[in-house]
């Protein structure tokens, strides 16, 4: 990073200027932006100019404000007069200012966000000032489009995404636009990416070898899934293959044909967000509440909940991961060092803000604190950020007060995540902005989009709400994300009486509430070691030869120069936590090959059907296999022979595409990859409590852990994939 200026510090804001008396205004989905003329052209030259080489001022230039959040390790121009922190490690710490795996994963993104926002506002303003050649009323126009503007969004959530893939706005080279006097402006696209002035110092160039090797060092720009080393092109469709994945995962659906087994797709990024709000509207105790903030907040929480809790949620962190695996591929938006100079990473990032946003809404009270978390009844400890940062050593304590450097208030003091917290107008700080209202349309038991009162329910985060709205909200934006536990009540496949037998007494109280007959919660919890291979990650599992989740790692490209990642490996803290459900209707149909779906099955007959069936793949974000796991999923004559997938980077998730790919070969020669490389897996399930009332979320309860799955050997697939190998 540059050196800067006498008169910075940069002081972070928002977007301050009002409109009319007004100063709050929402951030719009990228797809609803580009339908304002005005306010896309003014964005998209803004961005533009933001990314020109030699930008001024110079803490709000592309080159530094993507540089906060990994390489360089240098010092953020907008922060002169910061502390230099630690010594800096060469590497064997995380050098960058982002926090990732703790409890302020999503307060200091909201704070890059404000920063970067108020950055293309005041260009924004800039660029509309300079249309002084047409008429008042046009003058005026731009004006407002200027001062009402806010960062967009990418809603990778939307069903949209699941057939369409990434907004194709994203991808286009050139883009024409609306310029003043009705003209039209001939754009080079800046959210198609970046071209660097030159490679950022310290970008990382992996050290796998052949294909699998990255190039950032080299690269003259940033890349999503490149096509080869020398000046790479983006592989789009193999992009939109990443993102569409899981459109196999079938659930019942008794709604399409009553008294039939049908069944509808659902993505797994969008089963994760069903999980993201599925804690409960309200807990015990105190303790309670901080960990169901760090269990929302990280992917690697400290804390301890409930097993009818903490087995069946899952952080916001963990979708945020597999998204930026989807979009790099062996490109910037995998790589923890490389990501934040591709414009889509603040897209992202800002609907991680909606989805933070949402949830703080409906969990109020589920917050960090300042006194840490409880171990014991009579012993509590501070969260730790174990990674460090550029100005914070490896495991120091982490609070609502830690400042979130760099980014300084009008105060001239570090923005704090109290000062962050809340978009309503009870909110400790304005942010001057906030997102469009959700809208939720419930489905008719028998047909056409409708509600029960023909109304939505609509879910305004600046709004106060009661508990009781708070529980409508947190069942209504279940169901915005795929959930249809009402249909569970109907009619449909089951599962053995075995998983029946819930007292009526001890069935949680629900207005019109009643245990599922028939049917259980059936989970995954996954522990992925952080560091065991060089560079992000992610765990692929099957179960009957049907694509049912992931879960992704998002790290560093050279882990293993990393002394402080070797001591957490050691300390067994670097491991990434993770949820993946198993869809009824697949445990069903697994059962039923297995004729094991009849009362005389026991409950460990059924745990272990279940093991046996899963099968475990490694692969690194662009799919390349980096080891396999198999339990008893019988695909060849003996013992050492297992399932290959291959034209891995081509090929869909779904049942069909898997079966017509996969070929059995010998793996006896493939090494094991070592114990502490392996990832741990242990499957949970509990019963399901449904209202009839489709406004109260379900709660689980008879919760039973049917211990570990796929515990054996683990076969390394490529020579030097993981952080042992040569």
């Amino acid at each position: 990073m540059s050196a800067p200026p006498a008169q910075f510090p940069y002081i972070v804001t928002g977007c301050t200027t009002p409109y009319n008396g007004k100063d709050t205004w929402p951030r719009l989905e990228i797809n609803d932006l580009a339908k304002d003329e005005l306010q896309f052209s003014l964005f998209i030259q803004a961005m533009k100019n933001l990314q020109a080489e030699g930008y001024t001022p110079i803490p709000a230039s592309w080159k530094e404000i993507a540089g906060i959040h990994g390489v360089p390790w240098a010092k953020w121009a907008g922060d002169p007069d910061g502390p230099d922190g630690p010594e800096h490690s060469g590497g064997n710490q995380w050098d960058g200012y982002c926090y990732h795996s703790c409890v302020l994963f999503p307060t200091w993104h909201r704070v890059v966000l404000l920063f970067l926002e108020q950055a293309v506002s005041a260009e924004a303003q800039a660029i509309a000032s300079k249309y002084t050649y047409v008429t008042p009323e046009e003058q005026e126009e731009w004006r407002k489009a200027a001062l009402t503007l806010r960062f967009p969004y990418w809603d990778w959530s939307a069903p949209r995404v699941e057939f369409e893939g990434m907004p194709k706005i994203l991808t286009y080279e050139n883009l024409r636009l609306l310029g003043p006097g009705g003209t039209t402006l001939r754009v080079k696209n800046p959210l198609r990416g970046y071209t660097y002035e030159s490679p950022p110092d310290d970008a990382p160039s992996s050290d796998y070898k052949g294909d699998m090797r990255t190039y950032f060092s080299e690269w003259k720009r940033t890349v999503r899934w490149a096509t080869s080393k020398n000046d790479p092109s983006d592989d789009y469709m193999a992009l939109d293959t990443a993102l569409k994945k899981g459109l196999s995962i079938d659930v019942l659906n008794s709604n399409l044909s009553p008294g039939k087994a049908d069944y509808r797709p659902i993505s797994v990024n969008r089963e994760k967000l069903i999980r993201v709000f599925s804690f409960p509207p309200e807990v015990d105790n105190k303790d309670q509440e901080v960990a169901c903030w760090d269990y929302f907040a990280s992917t690697r929480p400290q804390s301890t909940l409930p097993s009818d809790i903490a087995k069946f949620v899952s952080s916001v962190e963990e979708p945020h991961n597999n998204i930026h695996d989807d979009i790099g591929g062996n490109g910037n938006m995998s790589s923890l060092e490389m990501a934040g100079y591709d414009p889509i990473f603040f897209l992202h990032h800002c609907n991680i803000d909606r989805l933070y946003a949402l949830w703080e809404y409906v969990y109020p009270d589920y917050w960090m604190g300042k006194d840490g978390y409880a171990v014991d009844k009579d012993t509590r400890k501070q969260f730790e950020d174990r990674s460090g940062t550029y100005q914070g050593k490896p495991g120091a304590a982490i609070t609502e007060s830690t400042g979130l450097a760099p980014f300084r208030t009008s105060a001239g003091e570090y923005w704090t995540s109290n000062e962050v917290r809340g978009l309503t107008p009870a909110a400790p700080v304005k942010k001057y902005y906030s997102y469009p209202p959700v809208k939720v349309i419930y489905e008719k038991r028998h047909g056409w989009f409708d509600t029960l009162d023909d109304v939505p329910v609509t879910i305004d985060v600046t709004k106060p709400c009661t508990l009781d709205e708070r529980k409508q909200y947190i069942a209504a934006l279940q169901y915005h994300f795929g959930a249809r536990p009402t249909l569970l009540l109907g009619p449909g496949p089951a599962l053995p009486p075995i998983f029946r037998g819930v007292p009526a007494e001890e069935i949680p109280q629900l207005p019109g509430g009643r245990a599922v007959e028939g049917t259980r919660d059936f989970v995954v919890v996954v522990s992925l070691p952080q560091f065991a291979f060089r560079g992000s990650h992610r765990l692929e599992l099957y179960l009957g030869g049907v694509y049912v989740g992931d879960v992704s790692v998002f790290s560093r490209t050279k882990p293993e120069k990393c002394k402080n990642c070797a001591s957490n490996i050691a300390s067994g803290t670097a491991v990434v936590r993770g949820v993946v459900g198993l869809p009824h209707s697949v445990v069903v149909q697994v059962l039923e090959k297995a004729d094991a779906n009849k009362d005389t099955t026991t409950e460990e007959e059924i745990a272990q059907i279940l093991k046996d069936n899963l099968v475990g793949r490694i692969v690194r974000p662009d799919r390349t296999l980096l080891a396999h796991g198999e339990s008893g999923f019988v695909t060849g004559p003996g013992p050492d022979d297992q399932t290959q997938w291959i034209n891995q980077r081509s090929i869909g998730l779904g049942t069909y595409a898997l079966q017509q790919s996969r070929q059995t070969i010998s793996i006896a020669h493939y090494p094991v990859l070592p114990n502490k490389n392996e990832p741990t897996l242990e499957i949970h399930s509990a019963r399901v409590v449904v209202s009839e009332n489709e406004f109260v979320p379900p709660v689980r309860t008879d919760v039973i852990s049917h211990g570990a799955a796929l515990g054996g050997e683990w076969r390394r697939w490529h020579a030097g994939a993981d952080s042992d190998s040569d």
